[in-house]
């Protein structure tokens, strides 16, 4: 019998058991009694009719499961089968609830992509969306994904949700201004394992004169990272241009400035990058040159006695031993000025 659980007793359930005998596992060996062949075996083990909130009492993700399903047999591969009756986005994700149509639930069922290894199960789909265009009005290159991991030893089910990728942000554009961005959280019952989303706006302008071609862009967005205690939020500007002459050569150029504050260590640390692409017929070739600095915050700067004191490194004591009438260090030049 199962049991529903929360991570602290009074906090609402993590895990819903909506059928108290839902769990199943069923094993089968069947041997001739010739011995002639091998022994077949069939192992089954099922989980049915559960919810998992990610994460109570904070939620984000509600799923509803009528099953997961393993079945291992000697004559055939693994074979994974999750049913979804409902996903539903609450709590910070309440903002794509709207979405949840979109989904297809039995994506888990058929995934088009599913990976068995040693470590574990992992499983998913990825669905694209048609494009908006009103008017001047243009929202493009949309997707959704999901999926789960199962280890098979140490670590809890995950969960991963995402509205469009990095790889691939979505496009809004009006007129000649435009942006995009997305948005993606992985969950598991401890809390969030990562949770990464950016939006970028500006402008891009191209020309076409037959014999030459050419464009320009420039952006500016915001981009926020939270990987478990880790946290990282960043501002970047880029602009770049290319140009092309009848298709035989082409040149273009990207400037990346970025600043990054980083929570954990409260410290700033910015990165420039140029990149520059040349393409003459068949052969191309590209450079990039960057260079990266980072600024000790509040809980990195040096102190008084590290800027003032004679011997620093030592302990306090030893350093005030070595104290005596000759001894030259900043404090006492300053001091000594004033005298």
């Amino acid at each position: 019998m199962i049991r529903n659980w929360s991570i602290k007793p009074g906090d609402p359930p993590l895990f819903v058991a909506n059928d108290p005998h839902g769990f199943r596992v069923a094993v089968e060996a069947r041997v001739r009694k010739n011995g002639q062949s091998a022994p077949k075996l069939s192992v089954t083990c099922s989980l049915k009719s559960f919810d998992l909130v990610l994460i109570a009492p904070a939620s984000f993700l509600e799923l509803n499961f009528e099953k997961i399903e393993f079945r291992i047999d000697t004559a055939a591969k693994m074979d994974v089968d999750v049913l979804l009756t409902d996903i539903k986005f609450v709590g910070p994700l309440s903002f794509v609830e709207t979405l949840r149509d979109l989904i297809p639930l039995d994506g888990f069922s058929d995934p088009p992509y599913l990976d068995i290894s040693a470590k574990g199960v992992d499983a998913g789909f990825d669905v694209a969306l048609p494009a908006i265009a009103i008017g001047v009005f243009n929202l493009s290159n949309l997707s959704l994904g999901a999926g789960f991991t199962v280890p098979f030893i140490g670590q809890p089910l995950a969960v991963r949700f995402n509205f469009c990728t990095r790889e691939q942000p979505f496009n809004l554009s009006v007129c000649m201004f435009g942006g995009g961005g997305f948005f993606g959280v992985t969950l598991d019952p401890s809390g969030i394992q990562i949770l990464e989303a950016a939006f970028e706006f500006g402008a891009s302008v191209s020309v076409n004169l037959g014999v030459a071609s050419g464009g320009v862009h420039v952006m500016a967005g915001i981009y926020f990272r939270m990987e478990k205690s880790a946290c990282s939020l960043a501002g970047y500007f880029r602009m770049g241009g290319c140009v092309s002459v009848l298709g035989i050569v082409s040149v273009s150029i990207e400037i990346y400035l970025e600043l990054r504050y980083e929570f954990e260590s409260g410290k700033c640390a910015g990165r420039a990058t140029i990149t520059i692409e040349i393409e003459v017929f068949m052969f191309s070739t590209s450079v990039s040159l960057s260079c990266e600095r980072k600024f000790a915050g509040s809980n990195g700067d040096p102190g008084f006695r590290d800027l003032m004191g004679p011997r620093p490194d030592l302990p306090l004591a030893q350093e005030l031993a070595q104290i005596d009438d000759s001894t030259e260090y900043a404090w006492r030049e300053y001091a000594e000025a004033f005298a």
